[in-house]
């Protein structure tokens, strides 16, 4: 087990860098899960509540992953385009399963809505309550964008007669994006959506649910 971290025997041990909420999300939702020996949080204590959980670590050391940084002898896991050194998984994000639900769509697009001043420019897309229509009029990560009321987000891909979208709250989504690739991380390197099947289940392992919407012609 490694040095200053809980947990029981077996499974992959995890240290997660704190460096933005989605990470710190992340390490809640590795903390809960069977498949996980351990979890800490390097450099920063974390709540009262969560201590026989999760525990303070000084770095990576000793651990099988890391989230949002990198050790040596750990593979990483990073919310976005990452450093660039293998092995790592990258785009572990809200962008990215939008990207890794095209394997579930004939023809379709991947987008994301997430909190934020509606507009009513851009295309309109129809997603399931309780987000329901969106303008899309930006992006994140080269993925269309628009915005939706407070606290929700949503990750989906869309046809022309089909929409599949995964909605939760924003943060809580955001931190199970990261945990789902630190669950299902190996020795290779390369975007979630390489791997859709299995970073789908894993999604969906921590508590994320598919819903299906047709739209309207």
């Amino acid at each position: 087990m490694p040095s200053g971290t809980l947990g029981s025997v077996g499974g992959k041990s995890v240290a997660v860098n704190p460096v933005g909420e989605a990470e710190i999300r992340s390490a809640y939702a590795l903390a809960g899960h069977p498949g996980i020996s351990s979890v800490g949080l390097i450099g920063k204590a974390p709540p009262n509540s969560w201590k026989d959980r999760i525990s303070r670590v000084a770095d990576g050391d000793g651990f099988d992953v890391v989230v949002g940084g990198r050790h040596t002898g750990a593979v990483s896991v990073f919310h976005g385009a990452g450093d660039g050194q293998a092995p790592s998984l990258t785009h572990a994000s809200i962008s990215g399963l939008a990207r890794a639900l095209l394997s579930r769509v004939e023809d379709g697009d991947a987008l994301v809505a997430l909190p934020g001043q509606r507009s009513s420019e851009g295309q309109l897309v129809y997603l399931p309550k309780p987000v329901g229509e969106v303008h899309i009029d930006e992006d994140v990560d080269g993925v269309p964008m628009g915005r939706c009321a407070s606290p929700w987000a949503a990750a989906a891909a869309v046809s022309l007669t089909e929409t599949l979208a995964v909605i939760d709250d924003h943060r809580f989504l955001g931190g199970a994006c990261l945990a789902a690739a630190a669950l299902i991380v190996t020795g290779a390197s390369g975007a979630v959506w390489e791997r859709p099947a299995e970073y789908l289940s894993a999604c969906e392992d921590f508590g994320l649910v598919v819903a299906e919407a047709n739209q309207p012609l």
